[in-house]
Order: structure tokens, then sequence, then C-alpha cells
């Protein structure tokens, strides 16, 4: 049986990263899974940052999850071994006398210490030796595959028992992402309508991508499929007035048109050109857009004299839009304004500034100094990103240096958010001590019981002050990914799951040198 020898699948980790979607495709080719309704029963998947262990779900059923040691761990007090979440899943799944295969998955960064320690489970004797003495044989049916971004502490011994899978996000790309995305928009949308669209990504979104990898600075490391991904959250955000059948049809095939055409700009603009990092560079990306929209292209000189004429940059035959861009200034007056500065007014069909939603309304006497927080049109526009992220349930990822007021601006929109629709926030600061199991009490002391098994309401929730790593892993931040990912939590005591409706997740991450 070769599925019973453990692979690696290797490659990046992004928004449904091509390794989940290669690993469901082996499982379903292999024919191993005959009835729709078991798909789970066999499945165990196992996430890992660092020497810590968490466990995301399967496809359908089976949640296994936890943040605990690798396998066992020895208590000094009471001379007793503890299982951990490895050497419970492990077990269960060997012991399991079903004959349909079962997968265990270890999906996360490799440790060279816990890595070394399955290499008995990785070559012919199929056995996890548990430092406890007790030896737990892999069973007949039973595989394990490893999801990784690379292998740069695994050993060659390690290496040489697996076999190799290596996948990129090219594989995958970013337009099968958005035919599934547009699958999922409203059925009483006309199909030309929806053919536009598509028209509209294929126009823009491969330049866009491309200018902005070579031309600009990222606030932070992307994908490709990250951005697009983005794209279609921030128009499905924005575009709440097309989930009704009877508002459709009052709007009109024109206005329609229109709305889709403008929500489409102004998401390109607050995905794949919010990553810039300075404001030269959303300057620079404004110039770009402004070309590409106009079909100008080859009039275009880019920051470093590329020019973006080729035929995947201007594809033949491509669409254009038929509604206006945004003006080149301000409204009353000669000030040149950029992209950044206008926002898409769905009751007027228009574009209008961010400054027209700045709250004007006069700073009571008594209120405390250290409470006053003045608008202005970064937070004002901030503000209506997150909020429109919050109110679809999306998860928000805040980047900037310290002492921008990224916290500031979240607490305030999520103290300001109506009690009658959102319990209160949990809001849980980082700092480098922060282990995994402060974050689990943490999140646990907010859970709202309600019946056996455990169940749980999340509360929305903001984790601030998050130190972002540039090579290692770090167990609090992977353990807050999964409640935001797989609306599950892990209850310690007994590996058991706890799912529930999860909120939005909204992380302030300050960057580190």
């Amino acid at each position: 049986d070769p599925w019973h020898h453990p692979f690696t699948l290797k490659g990046k980790q992004g928004v449904l990263s091509s390794r989940e979607i290669q690993f469901q495709g082996i499982v379903l080719a292999c024919g191993m899974l005959p009835l729709t309704h078991e798909l789970g029963r066999g499945w165990a998947f196992i996430a890992h940052s660092a020497s810590q262990w968490l466990a995301a779900p399967s496809v359908s059923g089976v949640w296994l999850a936890g943040v605990l040691r690798c396998a066992v761990q020895f208590d000094p007090v009471s001379h007793e071994w503890t299982d951990g979440i490895l050497a419970v899943t492990f077990r269960a799944v060997s012991s399991n006398p079903a004959p349909h295969r079962k997968w265990l998955v270890l999906d996360g960064p490799v440790d060279a210490i816990w890595i070394e320690n399955m290499n008995t489970v990785l070559d012919d004797n199929k056995k996890l030796c548990l430092n406890s003495g007790e030896i737990i044989q892999m069973s007949a049916s039973m595989s394990m595959i490893f999801e990784v971004a690379d292998l740069a502490v695994a050993s060659p011994a390690t290496v040489s028992r697996c076999g190799m899978v290596y996948l990129e996000p090219h594989q995958l790309g970013w337009r099968p992402l958005t035919l599934s995305w547009l699958a999922t928009l409203p059925p009483h949308l006309p199909p030309a309508l929806r053919e536009h669209l598509l028209g509209l990504f294929d126009w823009l979104v491969p330049v866009s991508l491309r200018f902005v990898r070579r031309e600009l600075q990222e606030a932070c490391p992307t994908l490709d499929a990250n951005l697009v991904t983005t794209l279609m959250r921030c128009f499905t955000s924005l575009s709440a007035n097309l989930q009704d059948e009877q508002a459709c049809q009052a709007l009109g095939e024109a206005k329609m048109l229109r709305h889709v055409e403008s929500v489409f700009v102004f998401a390109l603009v607050w995905s794949v050109g919010g990553t810039c990092a300075t404001n030269a560079n959303r300057n620079d990306f404004d110039r770009f857009l402004r070309h590409a929209v106009a079909a100008t292209l080859p009039d275009y000189a880019s920051p470093s004299g590329e020019m973006y004429t080729m035929e995947e940059d201007i594809p033949p035959g491509h669409v254009s839009l038929s509604s206006p861009m945004m003006p080149s200034s301000l409204p009353g007056s000669s000030d040149p304004a950029t992209v950044y500065d206008f926002f898409w007014l769905t009751e007027d069909s228009a574009w209008a500034t961010w400054a027209t939603r700045i709250d004007t309304q006069p700073i009571a006497a008594n209120t405390s100094f250290r409470r006053i927080i003045v608008p202005s049109v970064d937070t004002v526009r901030y503000t209506f990103l997150l909020d429109a992220a919050v109110r679809r349930g999306f998860p928000a990822l805040i980047v900037g240096p310290t002492g921008t007021g990224k916290s500031v601006m979240v607490h305030k929109y999520l103290y300001s958010l109506p009690g009658e629709e959102y319990v209160p926030p949990n809001i849980i600061g980082f700092s480098a001590r922060t282990t995994a199991n402060m974050t689990q009490y943490l999140i646990d002391a907010k859970l709202d019981r309600r019946r056996k098994p455990v169940s749980f309401t999340w509360l929305s929730r903001a984790l601030c002050d998050l130190l972002h790593p540039l090579t290692t892993s770090q167990p609090p931040h992977a353990l807050v990914l999964l409640p935001a990912n797989y609306c599950m939590a892990l209850q310690p005591a007994s590996y058991s799951r706890v799912t529930g409706n999860a909120g939005p997740l909204m992380h302030p991450v300050q960057k580190k040198a």
C-alpha cells in the first residue's frame, strides 16, 4: 500500500493554499471514501506551531483541537504522564477498526526537536514511541501527511523517510478562487453582469498584481491569492444592496452596472493597492491605475522604467469601464486627489470624499482628555473598511508601526457597536512573553457555556500589539486562528472539540524590524 508511507506537501501558506486543495484531491482521487456523508470519518488534522500543537478540523465531523504537549508530559509532583494531543489523536486513529483510509495530517512549520521523535513513525516500524514507555502501532489503513512551508530544520534522516510533493501558489492561481466566488453571488444577478465582472478581474487584476510586485514596497508579505480574496471580500461587504432581488430590480440595469464597476474599482484600490507601505507608493499606484483604466498603459512611465504592454498586461478584447473613475482633484478645489481619497456612496451612486464622513460635532466640555480622539480622513476611512469587514464577519489585519493609533481606533470602534447586536469585546494584549496557555485561558474566560456537549458564543474580539515575526512561528498567534478559520476551540482537559459561532477577528499588528 503506497499510501501507508508518509509524505510531505511543501509550499507557501496562504489563503486557500494549494496544499490543502491538493490533499483533498489526493484523497478523493484514490477512491478511498465511497460515501459522501462519510467524508471526515477517517480524517484527523493536527496543526502545530513550534513545539506547541494545534488541531485543525477535518472536512466534516472530526474536530481534534489542542495547544498542548506533542506527545506526553511528566508531572514532577504526581509522577504521572499526561497524554498530549498527538498521543491522544494517534491512539484514537490507530485503534479505529473501520476499514476505510484514515489520514493524520500535521499542518504547520517543522520543529527540529519533535520531528526527530517521529522517525520511528516514518520508517518501516510505523510505531509512535512515547516517553512514558508506551508504543502505539500504526494501523494498516492509517496514513500520515505533513504540510510544511519549508524543511530548513529537518534532518536528512527525516527527509529521506518521506515522499515529497512540492506545491507553489502559482500552480493554483487566483482565477479558480474568483470563479468559485462568482458562483456564490445571488442567483438573480443577470448572467451578463457576472461575465462583465469576471472580465474586470481578467483585465485589471493580473497587471495590478504585477505592478505591485515589481514597483511597490508592501507593508507586509502577501500572496496573490491573499490580495484577490481581499478584493472579493471587500466587494461582497459593499454590495449588500445586491442581495435583495426586489432592490436589484428597482435599481435598474444601468445603475446596477455602475454600482458593480465602481465597487470593483474601490475594492481593487483597497486590496491590491492597499498593501502599499508609503504614500509615495500610493501615488505610484494611483497613476498606474488611472492609466490602466483609461487603456493608456503604453504611455505610462513606471518608477522602474518597466513597460506594461505585454499581452497579459493588456488582454486583447478586454472589457472596459462605462462608469466614471474617481476624480483626479478634490471637489471645489484644484488640489490633486488620488484614488485613495474617495469612496463609493451607494445611496447617490457617486464618488464622495472621505472628508464628508468626518464627524464635525463639537467635543463635550466634560470629556476626559485621554478619551478625546480627533477624527481625521485616515481614521474615517480605516474605520469604514473595518466596519464593512465586521458587518460581514470577515477577519481584518491592521498593520503599522508602533504609536500610529491602531489599537485606539479598533477599541473605539468595538465599543461603539450597538449592544443589542454585539456582545462586549474581548481584548487581549500580546507581548513577547505571552504563551499559548495564557491565550487559551484568556479566551476561555469569556466563553458563554450553554449546554452539553459544550458550545459557546464567541465575543467580538480584538487582539492587540502582536509582534509580527519575520521567520519564527509563535503558538499564541496560531491559536487565535482556530476560531477565525474553523469556528472551534479547545477544551484542554479532554481534547474534545468546542464549537460555536465565531465573530470577526481583528489583529492590530506592529511591525518588528
